[in-house]
């Protein structure tokens, strides 16, 4: 997933879980509701692949909406 928060050149693509579904707004169909957990990369020009170098950044909740209009 690339957009939980901007990315900067050290941050890798961080990996969500899936924890449930809320009510979503009028405009949508969805709102999924995930963990996010985000690395900073140790290996930069690889952002896709995970080392084990990678330390923890930040464990968050991510809301993505979809079905929107």
């Amino acid at each position: 997933m690339c957009c939980v928060q901007r990315r900067d050149s050290h941050t890798a693509y961080p990996d969500l879980i899936k924890i449930g579904q809320e009510d979503a707004p009028w405009f949508c169909s969805e709102n999924y509701v995930y963990v996010a957990i985000e690395f900073v990369a140790t290996e930069p020009n690889e952002l896709v692949e995970a080392h084990p170098s990678d330390s923890l950044k930040k464990v968050s909740i991510f809301h993505q909406l979809a079905g929107c209009l």
